[in-house]
């Protein structure tokens, strides 16, 4: 790993300004844009890392490598056909070589853990097909959490510049997000309801956004992501519950 942490610690010294917030995701053939903004050096030394990982990674494996932040990562992915894929993090050895480390992995353990994992999703995929929209009325949600979303809107309506949103994470915590405007929170709501975190309240310009308003939102988010199986039954509220009714049988994953 120590290819990757050096690579990493130059990238942040010498070229910070050029880095998104989030860091830079690569994988084995990606051409992001946020590679083509970096000065020819730095891109070059990212260029010659993927280049090496790629000659001791086998043909059918990809991988993520996550670089800018401050603690960067690889992780392995397989592909089980054209659409499904499975992957995991690996307690990589900082002080040691990351080429080294690769040439020990017992790729066929590796595939075989993520084709076990591509056939979960692909049963939790079929399950959830045929079950209906889980997720609770935001009017539902307001009545159970009345006071702190009474408490919310009082704060945060004289703030009328942002967008504030109050989120309930399905268990004990709720969070407090605040958005540019409507148009950035409407494009993050996907991925806030596949987090499995409900939206309470949503303050715009000031005023509580009326719950049916919410709810016709949701609905939006979920049409969204239609075509991503396991994330829409995650926002639909349908991987809680196939989940919950797999441990209460007993099973580590559901089947159909």
């Amino acid at each position: 790993m120590k290819e990757i942490i050096e690579l990493n610690k130059r990238l942040l010294r010498d070229s910070p300004e050029h880095l998104p917030p989030e860091g830079v995701m690569l994988g084995r053939k990606d051409a992001v844009e946020e590679l083509e903004k970096l000065p020819p050096k730095p891109r070059e030394a990212i260029e010659d890392l993927r280049s090496r990982l790629n000659q001791v990674l086998l043909d059918d494996f990809d991988y993520v490598l996550c670089l800018g932040d401050t603690e960067p990562a690889l992780l392995l992915r397989y592909y089980n056909g054209t659409m499904t894929c499975g992957g995991r993090g690996h307690h990589w050895q900082e002080s040691v070589s990351i080429f080294d480390q690769l040439r020990k992995v017992d790729w066929d353990e590796e595939r075989k853990w993520a084709i076990q994992g591509t056939e979960t999703f692909d049963a939790i995929a079929a399950v959830a097909k045929e079950l209906p929209l889980m997720i609770p009325l935001t009017k539902a949600l307001q009545k159970e959490f009345s006071d702190p979303v009474k408490a919310y809107i009082k704060e945060k309506r004289r703030d009328a510049a942002s967008v504030h949103a109050l989120l309930w994470d399905g268990e004990q915590s709720l969070l407090d997000e605040d958005f540019r405007d409507m148009k950035a929170f409407e494009r993050e709501l996907p991925d806030i309801m596949t987090h499995m975190v409900h939206v309470l309240t949503v303050i715009a310009d000031g005023k509580p956004m009326p719950a049916e308003k919410i709810d016709r939102l949701k609905n939006a988010a979920l049409k969204e992501l239609e075509d991503m199986p396991i994330s829409h039954a995650k926002a639909s509220g349908k991987f809680a519950f196939i989940m919950s009714q797999a441990q209460a049988q007993g099973r580590e994953q559901p089947t159909q």
